[in-house]
């Protein structure tokens, strides 16, 4: 998985622009709207091994988070275990959003939370 990540990285335009600016220097002001959620991290992003990382986490280019977001959902854990799992490794934008998005789809969740609910 990490393999695909690092050479899904070069071929995403809003990370190699983020790749370009964590060599160079970010400018003072966010350079647009794409950028704004990395440029408000600016100080806490990194490369590591060909990965681009917020602190300990991997950034996700939008080519690689279907398959991420499956693997956190493999075993349909819910929102609030999903999202603890995925902030202990990745992060992208939408992270939030994408996992509330996809357990909200997903009919086995809606069981066990149903489940759940009624115990």
């Amino acid at each position: 998985m990490q393999d695909k990540l690092r050479t899904v990285l070069h071929k995403a335009p809003i990370l190699a622009k983020v790749l370009t600016y964590i060599m160079q220097g970010w400018p003072e002001k966010s350079p647009g709207d794409e950028l704004f959620p990395y440029w408000t991290r600016r100080l806490e992003l990194g490369v590591q091994d060909g990965r681009l990382l917020w602190g300990n986490r991997i950034i996700v280019p939008v080519q690689g988070r279907a398959v991420v977001l499956q693997e956190l959902h493999e075993s349909h854990p819910g929102v609030v275990h999903m999202k603890l799992l995925a902030w202990s490794y990745v992060w992208w934008p939408s992270i939030n959003r994408d996992i509330e998005h996809k357990v909200q789809q997903c009919h086995q969740c809606q069981v066990n939370q149903q489940e759940l609910s009624s115990s």
